[in-house]
């Protein structure tokens, strides 16, 4: 393909145009301002798109198998051992392992990606209207698609366009400001950006409980531990805190209090707060926890414990725990728990296995796009005075060091979702009530479990074609040797192999569509709105309780330059659905044989989206007859995880 690396290089000159375009002007400072002045989408569709000289169909070109044999394990006498050997040997080229960082010891893919990762058509037009909605809608200017297509097919012209962005977001008149009020940051979402669903309650305590369940950081809530108890000295030394402890330690007993515990943020500097928020169990159908008190500080003094009776003061925590959240969404549950994860696999998939090989077949279409979003991550993102950078509290060192720490920690073991929800004791026995996460990513995961133990049936019969298979060996090797995915260590003293490495595939599927889904997805409806989740705080958080106005709450949220900048890239993150689970291109598998459990698998998911239609109806209905609003009775709805909303690969 003579313009592969002209293409190559385009795409490249968009995304450092974006990440330059969110790279603020100056650093933050640590104290804050104080002057004022659903939709469906067929992978196999053909439209007649041409950008630098592609035709739609050369780009998806990049994804198809191009085998050159039928799919065989390597011991299978059709197999064309010598043309497998050689294609390995010039990918391995490509497909080069590092571990240099950051962060540092991590494994990577070595270098920008190769040509074989690069986005498709489709995906490149979703990124573009993107990007023209929010120039419109938040950053206040106007951006042609032209121009943008400039930067993709020139890259002399990309930083032209990062300085256009930057023009657009300097040239707002408020920028510099601290809000006026809270319709400052509802100005941000104009047209056609829609309102985020945040807006209509973020202030109220069932957004609050509702966020723990079904919200972007939905993968963290526990059952209350003793240490996690000990934490809360001030009930064992303050008299005045008498009727809340007897409150929590009665939950405890019951084994019905819950925590959202942010320990690894302690030692973090800035205006950070690893906070302990605390939620008791309620006998309720729609929403079975709500919120009784937020701790901001795990040191060895004793600090207030704020609930929701403490009027502004209890605003002012709600906000200090969110930003601490955001840390803990963005770089442990989100980057490190699913982008990272997908790093290895994809490396030593390609390395290891040829294209003929079914494993190779069926992983490929749910690593699509990770190398390229991970690189983006990896090399302008996560970066100093980067995006993240500027909206976070903690420096950015200090993310890197929380991505490594849940990365070596989440690969270390089996991390299936069910292994998940048993370690934070919320399974079904130990937390009955309504979990949609849970619920229906429980539902996904069997349906992906099962499908993936019926593929890999019809290639290997017993345990010992698995031991035959010398290119899967090659594999496994790499990923426990260089990749650090200790889980798979145990292929070498299991008695059931076949059931163990269907168990890892499953967890990378499931890791890289409805995982993946669960926490990046809810990153525009539910986090864009700045005073419903701040990246960071611009004020000490409150040692004491005196009464605080919500003028003083107020000053701690975000300068307006910094809320544009987070409006901007999650609603950016949160926009651009590409691929479906289980629609998978018609050319992707030549084996007959799979018909019948891709059928099963397909039918699975249209089956989780009824239930999950049918309960989001009822929940919103009953809702409603509680007196909530329309637009927040709606919000309690679960949609992130209905089958159109849940792409095959960390594309984005």
């Amino acid at each position: 393909m003579p313009h592969s690396r002209t293409m190559k290089v385009a795409v490249l000159a968009l995304v450092v145009a974006m990440g330059d375009a969110f790279v603020a002007p100056t650093p933050r400072a640590n104290n804050r301002p104080t002057t004022r002045t659903d939709r469906r989408v067929e992978t196999s569709a053909v439209a007649p798109l041409n950008i630098a000289g592609f035709s739609l169909s050369s780009i998806t070109d990049f994804f198809t198998s191009n085998r050159e044999g039928e799919t065989s394990l390597p011991q299978d006498p059709k197999a064309d051992q010598a043309h497998r050997k050689e294609q390995l040997e010039e990918r391995k080229k490509e497909y080069r392992w590092s571990t240099e960082g950051p962060p540092e010891g991590a494994p990577y893919l070595d270098g920008f990606p190769p040509n074989d990762e690069l986005p498709s058509v489709a995906w490149i037009t979703d990124l573009v209207a993107s990007v023209l909605k929010i120039a419109v809608g938040t950053l206040r200017g106007s951006l042609g698609a032209g121009e943008i297509m400039e930067a993709l097919t020139d890259p002399a012209k990309a930083k032209t366009f990062a300085t256009r962005v930057r023009e657009l977001i300097s040239g707002n008149s408020a920028i510099d400001e601290r809000p006026a009020d809270i319709g400052d940051y509802e100005d941000l979402h104009a047209f056609p950006i829609k309102n985020p669903k945040s807006m209509y309650d973020w202030e109220d305590d069932e957004a609050f409980a509702r966020l723990r369940l079904q919200g972007g950081n939905c993968v963290v809530l526990e059952k209350c531990t003793q240490s996690t108890r000990e934490k809360l000295k001030v009930l064992d030394s303050d008299p005045v805190y008498k009727k809340l402890k007897s409150k929590v330690d009665s939950l405890m007993d019951e084994g019905k209090l819950f925590v959202v515990d942010h320990e690894l943020l302690k030692g973090v500097e800035r205006y950070l707060t690893p906070s302990v928020a605390l939620f008791e169990v309620i006998d309720d159908d729609l929403l079975p926890i709500r919120p009784i008190g937020i701790q901001l500080s795990q040191g060895e003094e004793a600090t207030p414990i704020f609930t929701p009776e403490d009027g502004n003061n209890w605003l002012i925590a709600k906000a200090c725990f969110e930003s601490a959240d955001f840390i803990m969404h963005e770089v442990v549950s989100h980057l490190g728990s699913t982008h990272i994860v997908l790093e290895g696999p994809m490396v030593a998939v390609n390395r290891c296995l040829p294209k003929e090989h079914p494993v190779y077949d069926l992983l490929k279409p749910h690593m699509e796009g990770t190398a390229l979003i991970n690189w983006g991550a990896q090399d302008l993102l996560i970066q100093p005075n980067g995006a993240l950078d500027i909206l976070q509290a903690n420096d950015i060192e200090s993310s890197w060091d929380l991505v490594l720490e849940q990365f070596f920690n989440r690969i270390a073991e089996d991390f299936s979702p069910e292994a998940d929800f048993a370690s934070r004791q919320i399974t079904k026995e130990d937390f009955p009530g309504r979990y949609p996460y849970r619920d229906y990513g429980m539902r996904y995961w069997e349906a992906t479990h099962t499908w993936v133990k019926e593929y890999l049936d019809i290639y290997y019969k017993s345990d010992k074609d698995v031991e035959e298979d010398y290119e899967l060996q090659a594999m496994i090797e790499e990923l426990v040797d260089i990749g650090k995915v200790y889980w798979l260590k145990d292929y070498y003293t299991t008695d059931d192999k076949k059931a163990l490495i269907a168990k890892v595939i499953a967890s990378w599927i499931y890791s890289a569509s409805t995982l993946h889904a669960a926490v990046n997805f809810p990153q525009k409806p539910s986090m864009s709105f700045v005073p419903s989740c701040p990246g960071s705080v611009y004020a000490p958080p409150p040692i004491d309780k005196r009464e605080r106005t919500f003028d003083e709450f107020m000053n701690y949220l975000p300068p307006m330059e910094i809320a544009t900048i987070h409006v901007a890239m999650l609603t950016l993150l949160g926009d651009i659905f590409h691929t479906k689970l289980g629609q998978y291109e018609t050319h992707n598998f030549d084996d007959d044989r799979i018909a019948e459990p891709l059928a099963k698998f397909q039918q699975a998911i249209e089956d989780i989206e009824d239930d999950l239609v049918a309960d989001n109806a009822d929940v919103v209905s009953g809702w409603r007859q509680r007196g909530k609003a329309k637009r927040a009775a709606n919000n309690m709805a679960y949609t992130t995880l209905l089958p159109d909303n849940i792409p095959q690969s960390i594309n984005i």
